[in-house]
Formats: C-alpha cells, sequence, structure tokens
C-alpha cells in the first residue's frame, strides 16, 4: 500500500504523528515518525498514516527529530544490549473512517517513560490514540503532537457519532450516525435527559470530568422506588416511552442498552434475598430449568470493596545472600517469598535465586550439598545429551517417535525469539544450546517429550541462567509444575480455565455473564495466556520480572503468596478489558481478536497491582465459597461461625430495596 492518490481529496493532514511499533526486545516499544492524513474517496473516507524514510528508525528520530524532547516520550531501552536487535521496517497504515469501533486515549505523563492513560485527560495536549476496528482488531497506536489530538477528533466528529464510554472515561465509542437522503447526520449533537445520564456525545474536546457512573443511577431510581413506587414507575415508563418515540435515530445505541438492561435483569433472582441465583448443593453457574434447557446465572457474593495495595522495590543479590546462614541454608524462606511476589528481583540476583524458587535447589541445602548435587547433575545431563547425539540416520529410520520430535524441535527452535539479540543472528550458539537442551529433555522424559511451546518456556531459563546444565535442571522443574499445561488431553488447560472461569464468577459474574452469552464463556481466548505463562503477552523484561513472581507463589504455602497467581494476573487482564468488551458488545471473534492483539500492549506494573488487590479482596470476603478460596490458596472458612458481611452495606440496602419494592411496584411475578 502506498500513498494515497493525487485524485482524493485530503480533509486533514498532520506531521509528527508517531506510530508506535512493538515488539519483545527491552521495553517492547519503538515510536516511528511520520505523518497522518484524512482522505476522503468515493469509496469513502479513510485514515493514512505515512512513515518518514528518512525519520523511521529510532536512531534517526532521536538525532533529526523537529521536536522538543519535551514535546515526546521515546522510549529507549536502560540496557539494550541483551535484549533487542534491528527493529523491523515500518509499513503505512490505512483505516477506513466507518470500520472504527472505539479509540483509546492515553496522555503522556512526564514522570514516565511511557504512555499512560489517565482518569482525566487533555486532548490539547501530547497523547497517544489507539483505534479498535469492529472485528476487534487492536492497531498500533498513534502519538500525536500537542493540540492535534484534538483537532484530529473534530475532523472525525462529522463522520461519526462519538461517544465517551459510561465505565471508562479513557474510553471513546464510534458510532455511524443514521443519515438521511440528504447525507446528513442526525441525533450527533443532542443531548438525552442529564438527569438519567445515558450518554454524553463528544463536543469538541473532552470534559474532564468524570461521566456519573450507572450504578449511581440504578441507586438513585431504586431510591426513588422505595419512597413512591406508584409515581416512580409511572415516571419511568414515561420516559421509556419518550425514549422510543424520539429517538428512533439512535437505534444502535437503544440496542446496546436494551441488551445491558435485558442482561442485569436476567442475572437478577426477585425472590431471592441475595438477588442472585445461587444454590450451594448445584455446580456453580448452571441449572436446568424445568423445561430441560440450561438457564445460565450469575453469581455474585458479597465482596468487600477493593482494596489498594502498594507494590515493592525488586529484591538486590546482597539483599537475597542475607537470607543465607554460614553453611549456605536459606532462612525465613516466607519472608523471601514475599519480598519476591511484591518486587520481583534485580536483573543480577535473578540467576541465582531462581534456582531456589523453582526447587532446582532445596531452601534447607548446605553449601557442601550444592557441590555434591551440581556435581551430580551435571554427569546426568551430559550422559542424557550423550544418549541422543549417538543415535545414528539409520536408527532414526526405526525410531519413528524421535525422529518426529526431533524435526519439530528443529522447527520451533529455529523460530523462537530471533528478534532478542541472545538468540538472534546465524548460527548463534545459544540457539544450538536451546535445541541441545530440548533433545535432552526428550531423553529425560520420553512420555512427555516435546510439545509446542515448551522452547517458549525454555527459551527465557536459558537467557537467565546462561548455562546448559543450569537451563535444563531449572527447566526440568518448571515443566514438573506445568507439564499438564502440555497433555494430549488437555485436561490441564481445561481445568485452569475452569479456574479462571470460577474466580471471574464471583468477582465479575456480569463480565462472566456476558462471556457465556458470546459463546466465550469457557474462556479459551486465554488459552495462550496459561499455556506458556504469558511469554506472548509481555517483553522481555516485563516477563522475566512476572516469572519472578510466579516462581515466588509456586508452593503457595502461606496466604501472605497466593497459589495460582498467573490465574489471578489473567483475572486481572479481563477486569481492565472489561469497559473494551462490553461497551462495544464485542462478539466470540472479535473478544478473540481482542485478547490476541493485547500482545505487548499490557502495563504490568497496573495488571500486578490489579491482580493483588482482587486476592486481598477475595481473601478479604467471607462469603467466596471455599471452592474458589482453594484456587488461590486461601484456607476454607467455617460458614457456621463465620459472620456475613453487614445487611447494612450499600449492596445489601440495594438488594432489600428490590426485594421489597421492585416486585410490588411493578406487579411482575419472575419464576426462575
Amino acid at each position: 500500500m502506498g500513498e494515497p492518490s493525487n485524485s482524493a481529496k485530503i480533509i486533514w493532514e498532520q506531521d509528527g504523528v508517531l506510530l508506535e511499533s512493538l515488539g519483545v526486545a527491552a521495553n517492547g516499544k519503538e515510536l516511528c515518525y511520520g505523518s497522518i492524513r484524512v482522505i476522503q474517496k468515493k469509496l469513502g473516507t479513510f485514515i493514512y498514516w505515512l512513515p518518514d524514510p528518512e525519520l523511521s528508525s529510532p536512531s534517526s528520530q532521536q538525532a533529526a527529530s523537529p521536536v522538543s524532547d519535551s514535546e515526546w516520550m521515546v522510549v529507549t531501552p536502560t540496557e539494550p544490549a541483551p535484549y533487542s536487535i534491528e527493529a523491523p521496517s515500518v509499513r503505512p497504515l490505512r483505516v477506513d473512517i466507518a470500520d472504527l469501533q472505539c479509540i483509546r486515549i492515553s496522555s503522556a505523563d512526564d514522570e514516565y517513560t511511557e504512555m499512560k492513560p489517565r482518569k482525566s485527560f487533555d486532548l490539547g495536549k501530547t497523547c497517544k490514540l489507539t483505534l479498535t476496528q469492529k472485528d476487534g482488531t487492536t492497531l498500533p497506536g498513534l502519538v500525536f503532537p500537542s493540540g492535534s489530538a484534538e483537532k484530529f477528533m473534530e475532523i472525525l466528529n462529522p463522520f461519526l457519532n462519538l461517544r465517551r464510554s459510561r465505565r471508562d472515561d479513557s474510553l471513546i465509542l464510534c458510532m455511524n450516525p443514521k443519515q438521511d437522503l440528504n447525507g446528513q447526520s442526525h441525533g450527533r449533537n443532542r443531548r438525552r435527559d442529564e438527569e438519567t445520564n445515558i450518554y454524553i456525545p463528544f463536543l469538541g474536546s473532552i470534559p474532564n470530568d468524570k461521566v456519573q457512573q450507572s450504578a449511581d443511577s440504578v441507586l438513585k431510581f431504586m431510591s426513588s422506588m422505595r419512597k413512591d413506587p406508584y409515581s416512580t414507575t409511572l415516571t419511568t415508563f414515561s420516559k421509556l416511552y419518550d425514549y422510543m418515540l424520539h429517538d428512533e435515530d439512535d437505534i444502535q445505541y437503544q440496542q446496546r442498552h436494551d441488551d445491558e438492561l435485558a442482561e442485569l435483569i436476567q442475572s437478577f433472582d426477585f425472590k431471592s434475598k441475595s438477588g442472585y441465583k445461587y444454590d450451594d448443593n448445584r455446580e456453580e453457574g448452571a441449572a436446568n430449568g424445568e423445561d430441560g434447557y440450561e438457564v445460565v446465572v450469575a453469581i455474585q457474593p458479597d465482596l468487600v470493596l477493593r482494596p489498594n495495595v502498594d507494590r515493592g522495590v525488586p529484591l538486590s543479590l546482597e539483599a537475597f545472600k542475607g537470607f543465607f546462614d554460614e553453611s549456605g541454608i536459606v532462612r525465613n524462606v516466607s519472608t523471601l517469598k514475599k519480598l519476591v511476589f511484591k518486587g520481583g528481583l534485580e536483573d543480577n540476583c535473578r540467576r541465582d535465586a531462581w534456582k531456589y524458587l523453582v526447587n532446582y535447589y532445596p531452601w534447607k541445602m548446605t553449601n557442601v550439598d550444592r557441590e555434591e548435587l551440581n556435581k551430580k547433575l551435571s554427569d546426568d545431563y551430559y550422559r542424557m545429551k550423550l544418549q541422543w547425539r549417538t543415535i545414528t540416520l539409520e536408527q532414526e529410520i526405526h525410531f519413528t517417535a524421535f525422529k518426529l520430535r526431533k524435526d519439530l524441535i528443529e522447527k520451533d527452535v529455529n523460530r523462537t525469539d530471533r528478534n532478542i539479540a541472545y538468540y538472534g543472528g546465524d548460527r548463534n550458539p545459544n540457539l544450538e544450546l536451546l535445541h541441545d537442551v530440548l533433545m535432552t529433555y526428550v531423553m529425560y522424559n520420553f512420555d512427555l517429550g516435546y510439545v509446542q511451546g515448551m522452547s517458549d518456556i525454555l527459551a527465557p531459563i536459558l537467557f537467565v541462567m546462561d548455562n546448559e546444565v543450569d537451563a535444563f535442571w531449572c527447566f526440568v522443574k518448571v515443566l514438573e509444575q506445568i507439564k499438564d499445561n502440555f497433555s494430549l488431553d488437555q485436561l490441564g488447560m481445561k481445568s485452569q480455565l475452569h479456574h479462571l472461569s470460577q474466580l471471574l464468577q464471583i468477582v465479575d459474574p456480569h463480565l462472566w455473564s456476558y462471556l457465556e452469552s458470546r459463546e466465550s464463556g469457557n474462556l479459551f481466548f486465554c488459552f495462550r495466556w496459561l499455556l506458556v505463562l504469558f511469554k506472548r503477552e509481555f517483553t522481555y523484561p516485563q516477563l522475566l520480572k512476572l516469572w519472578d513472581i510466579f516462581w515466588a507463589c509456586r508452593e503457595g504455602d502461606s496466604e501472605e503468596v497466593p497459589r495460582n497467581f498467573h490465574l489471578l494476573l489473567a483475572l486481572a487482564i479481563l477486569d481492565s478489558q472489561r469497559s473494551m468488551i462490553l461497551e462495544n458488545r464485542f462478539g466470540f471473534t472479535e473478544i478473540l481478536k481482542h485478547a490476541n492483539d493485547l500482545a505487548l500492549r499490557l502495563d504490568l506494573e497496573e495488571l500486578l497491582t490489579r491482580a493483588e488487590a482482587i486476592y486481598e479482596q477475595v481473601k478479604a470476603s467471607p462469603n467466596v465459597p471455599n471452592d474458589v478460596r482453594a484456587i488461590v490458596g486461601l484456607e476454607p472458612l467455617d460458614r457456621s461461625t463465620t459472620p456475613l458481611l453487614d445487611v447494612t452495606s450499600p449492596r445489601a440496602q440495594l438488594d432489600k430495596m428490590i426485594e421489597e419494592n421492585i416486585d410490588v411496584s411493578l406487579d411482575l411475578n419472575y419464576v426462575f
């Protein structure tokens, strides 16, 4: 795709717009210099981003960019040598405006070296816009210089009905306005009754005041219902009649709102004191209706408010060595694990610490014992390596299982992390080590052998250990924990997805119910995340820190460190994408596409904080079922002595108002 044709009409153009190019090396982001244009053609209106050939590489951007450093947040790795190699060339970008689904806005923060989303933002400043298409495809971020993002949104305004999300202040929904025979759009600049606050259309720059959340409207409605059920009911039906009579040009939004209302009503049980259908004597999340059909229900015990948590700093090598006594035994293991869980490890500490965290070295092993173990394991490794290296070609002909695994390993190794300097280039000796370790594992565990995805697990381990023998035995210990991920029957993966679904039902029953209605309730779009421990979702520096935390949570022998933290992280990602999925009404295909496009776009620190907060929320909530508590390593509670949440809580008050008033006011008789 080249530059737009001269016959097309250029509506607007702006130089100095940077395109975010993603990669797994370093921090994973390079900003490529170029220009953006909005072009009107016979077939529609398109957004073009075109790279500047003289300023497209990161090095030339820093040398020749006409914009001051304070204008741009250009990310440069602090230690580029171990991770990065030359970035690939950047291709032009072309987007049909009619195909836009939503726009995510992020503001530049002077305190950070990357673009951060804010609760309030100013389009008049330098900011990043991330466009998402109707099929769920998320395009590379576009960083606009000061003021140009606001102008860009104004240019889009005549073509799209831009509305700010009711759930997420940084998300702008793109809805095509209805047009009459003259091509004029309607309804774009009309406001609904401010009291209902159903939506706020885009009018120039976006106000900084946060949109009133839908929960506030519900509480206000229920308060009125409690005081005067009859008048409130009549007023509500009057507004609904006016809404349907006068807003026929907003059919797309009306359908969206109706769907949400239907899901809310379906998830409620007006005969239940809790407000949600739940039965301890049946399988959670499903019940058989009288007609024999499965009835999907949302389960939500009363959860305490999600607390704020503070993360820690990476553990230094000096601090790590302070846990050893004179004989070499590690003391205060639980404290050490908690420190690693809270902040990870410094780079120079990781090689030694991982050996203990993955159980390559037992915690109570002395210096003498370690030396003996190292010698034994080294001898064992090279003996197994010699076994497969001495198999002749003639033997391979009669050893089909071995030949198939060898071919698969050679194929996968040649495409594993080649954009990382440690594995990049031709005839790289580290690739040979990667191959040899995988082949030796085939001889160590021929029953499991090699399955695609194992090279993704080994590559970061070998990078950290930088030693063939140490990498092999750490790899063995890691696979002992996750070997079920690679079983042919996939029972291990199905079990993890089921546990993730149970957690989601408890933490966010609305999102769980929505995914169920979109044929995504099995959470198979999270499959890759769990299979290779988020290897494809984060950059190398992020991934290594994440695995520090995973290894620290391996045993889950203390409630200070959760078990199955990888499930909590997956839950945190779903929680962070809640507004994107619900507001855009993503279906099965869009959800899958969006989940895949999250790779290398995720904010690890924010997700770690969110995941830990979810854990603390579940831990502090006495109504969470014991089987769900067990998933994250919490002790079961004695329901006979554990008090339930105070009935004066806001949620309990709302449930009580619903039970007492709504069935009387509307004269409804729901049978579930």
